[in-house]
């Protein structure tokens, strides 16, 4: 090529490379960053960005003028972030850590320090943005090759950055947390056959062959192969930081010739309060049922081992047992200023100065007729002139109650009042008892919440020959009956 062709060649490419402005600059266009992924491992991933920048980064902030545009123009291609996509373990964005970094930094302008600082202002590399793709949770990771930090500008020539995407069972335990989930990598639930089973109260369950086939339509399974699971009935707590159960847990049950037996709570069930010495129930808000899992091909279900008798010389033993009931149905959730009561809810009416409500028509197997039926009742009402309750027994009054008129109007939204009964009674017959209203006002609203009944009882097996009793109240230790 002749030397004047080629003269025209580099004075051309000159040219493109080097190009003036609107406004007098000259702006310098820099080669286009290159990001990609040096090595990839079931732990972590690590990235490498290179540039090849045509002018030093002072040039570059003198040619700017003190611009945030014209500066990113012409310090980094007008691109100060570059992204690379991760498949990630967790919705949680992991640290990213810079292993190496090469590049240039010079101080910050005065009359431009605010503005670049503002603009700048970030770190070298985080993954931001998650989400899910394709069922796959996916992080962007942001390399930033011109940043401030503190007074200086830096701009990178070539970073490495290294991200950890560890299975979650290793990062929870490098990080000592304490959450159980974050460690359940695959659920139990995810092999094997299963059945769902419905249960409506705290209680012994058989499973059988005449079950598995006339409640469950199952004739190829033998009782010997299935394993219980599941979590009880109480319903989650509110807060996430307390504790709950990351997985269906296993049930230990007792094999009986060709049948499995064991104990499940419904939802509903009963705490002993220590500081008043006594049981209180509680049910669940939204379900009438808890729900127990069946493994029809369980390798190794948990059984109860059986043998003798123990025979345990400290054991305390027990001449009665503690029977408790209770009714608690749910119909109203009433308007309390202005608004709903959240979980507290209500149950029916009773009406006032029109008649006795009677509940717990129970028989409890084993109590004498002259045993103390320990009774507790919560009723509410809503009214302008005080709504009178009693608790009776036989037509006796066991306690009565008076809840705190409602003072403001219109008086139906205001809030709703409550009050508690509580006494002791013979047991008689049976445990039946009444709650009756009286007074109040006309459009007065009152309700029977819930009433409890606690009595001893001789230690006998149910109709269904089994023996169910709770650990006596405030006792620790061995019992036996």
């Amino acid at each position: 090529m002749p030397r004047l062709a080629r003269f025209c060649v580099l004075l051309l490419a000159a040219s493109a490379a080097a190009q003036p402005s609107s406004d007098g600059f000259v702006r310098i266009e820099p080669e286009a960053p290159q990001v990609r992924v040096l090595d990839t491992t079931p732990n972590a991933v690590t990235v490498e960005v290179t540039t090849r920048w045509r002018t030093s980064l002072a040039d570059a902030l003198a040619q700017s003028g003190g611009q945030i545009d014209a500066l990113v123009a012409n310090a980094a291609a007008g691109r100060v972030t570059l992204s690379h996509e991760i498949a990630l373990g967790s919705a949680v964005p992991p640290n990213a850590t810079i292993v190496s970094f090469e590049g240039e930094e010079v101080p910050l302008p005065a009359g431009a320090r605010e503005t670049l600082t503002e603009a700048l202002a970030m770190p070298a590399a985080e993954v931001v943005g998650v989400g899910e793709r394709r069922r796959e949770l996916i992080g962007s990771l942001a390399l930033r090759v011109l940043r401030v930090d503190g007074d200086r500008l830096i701009r990178a020539r070539r970073m490495v950055v290294r991200v950890p995407t560890p299975p979650i069972a290793a990062r929870l335990a490098a990080s000592s947390g304490t959450n159980p989930h974050l460690g359940v990598e695959r659920s139990r639930l995810a092999e094997g056959r299963w059945v769902k089973v419905p249960i409506p109260e705290s209680g012994i369950y058989r499973v059988d062959r005449a079950f598995l086939r006339d409640s469950l339509g199952i004739e190829d399974v033998d009782p010997a192969s299935i394993g219980i699971y599941g979590t009880g009935g109480r319903i989650l707590p509110a807060l996430n930081s307390d504790p709950r159960p990351a997985d269906v847990l296993p049930v230990a049950s007792l094999a009986i010739d060709d049948a499995i037996v064991f104990y499940a709570e419904g939802p509903q069930w009963w705490d002993w309060n220590t500081t008043d010495g006594r049981w209180e129930h509680d049910i669940s808000p939204f379900s009438d049922n808890s729900f127990y899992f069946l493994r029809l091909d369980d390798p190794a279900p948990s059984r109860i081992a059986s043998g003798s008798f123990a025979n345990l010389q400290d054991a305390t033993l027990l001449a009665t047992v503690t029977a408790r009931r209770f009714y608690e149905e749910d119909f109203e959730n009433i308007d309390r200023d202005g608004g709903g009561s959240g979980l507290d809810w209500l149950g029916p009416n009773v009406t006032p100065n029109g008649g006795d409500f009677s509940v717990l028509s129970d028989q409890v197997e084993g109590a004498s007729a002259s045993a103390v039926v320990q009774y507790r009742a919560r009723v509410a009402a809503r009214a302008l002139q005080r709504v009178n309750f009693s608790l009776l027994k036989n037509g006796q009054v066991v306690d009565q109650a008076a809840p705190r008129v409602v003072t403001s109007s219109p008086f139906e939204y205001d809030l709703g009042e409550d009050a508690f009964m509580e006494g002791g009674a013979p047991y008689g017959s049976g445990l039946e008892i009444a709650v009756r209203a009286s007074g109040g006002n006309q459009g007065a609203r009152a309700w029977l919440d819930w009433v409890e009944a606690v009595v001893e009882r001789q230690p006998a097996g149910g109709p269904d020959r089994y023996l169910a009793f709770p650990t006596p109240g405030g006792v620790s230790g061995r019992v036996e009956t």
